[in-house]
């Protein structure tokens, strides 16, 4: 559910009664700002929306459906929809290894041959700068001697915890190589940008599948984190 901005505060309390007669079981803001809110610099206070997570006490589609026609009369809510599950490509292999991936340089048309991306000559203005925060929202960031150096704290919002070095799928790991791979020797192939930091928002679990809670809550916490760019390789 989201609250129009002539509604919304910051840390604003909703609970139950807010949602009139929609079988509410528990609310979630999933917008919560800690800190200084001044030093956010990401986070349009002007435009700021709440985010809530609606916990129904009946479980069932039946359910979902009746508490969207209610909230559908509910003063203030802008937006209110089901929390999808999506799922990752299936992957050839659940075990990624980077090193693997070196050999296919001189045949990869998209980093540096003219209908590609012309990596070597972006490289001549750029390769990054540890000062930029890349979130990679996918199913974690394993902890390979390629990305180690490029590494940041992140979340891991399928368990709620700082532990996102747990890739067991194997998705987040490639991707995150990609962005920023960091070559260990003149014959390793590099990232596009391997002087970027690295931030892993672990949004998948270890059979790929995403909860749409879980992208919004990382979609948040980027923005409470200052960081930069986001990919979401997943869709």
């Amino acid at each position: 559910v989201i609250i129009d901005k002539k509604t919304s505060k910051i840390n604003k309390k909703f609970d139950n009664s807010y949602f009139g007669n929609a079988g509410i079981e528990s609310v979630e803001d999933l917008t919560y700002i800690t800190g200084n809110i001044d030093e956010k610099v990401y986070l349009n206070k002007e435009d700021f929306r709440q985010i809530f997570k609606l916990n129904l006490q009946k479980k069932s589609k039946l359910s979902v459906i009746d508490t969207l026609m209610t909230l559908k009369t509910v003063e203030g809510i802008s937006w209110a929809g089901p929390n999808y599950i999506d799922k990752l490509p299936q992957m050839v292999s659940s075990q990624i290894d980077l090193m693997s991936i070196k050999d296919l340089y001189h045949n990869e048309w998209g980093l540096y041959k003219k209908n590609g991306i012309n990596i070597t000559g972006a490289w001549n203005i750029t390769k990054g700068d540890k000062r930029v925060k890349v979130g990679v929202l996918d199913t974690g960031i394993a902890n390979h001697k390629m990305l180690e150096s490029n590494l940041g704290q992140g979340w891991d919002f399928i368990n709620n915890n700082a532990f996102t070095t747990d890739d067991n799928n194997g998705h987040g790991t490639h991707v995150a190589g990609i962005i920023g791979m960091v070559p260990l020797t003149d014959m390793d192939i590099s990232g596009v940008c391997p002087n970027v930091q690295l931030i892993p928002l672990q949004v998948a679990d270890d059979n790929g599948e995403i909860n749409l809670i879980h992208v919004v809550g990382a979609l948040n916490w980027a923005i409470a984190n200052d960081v930069d760019i986001l990919n979401y390789s997943a869709a």
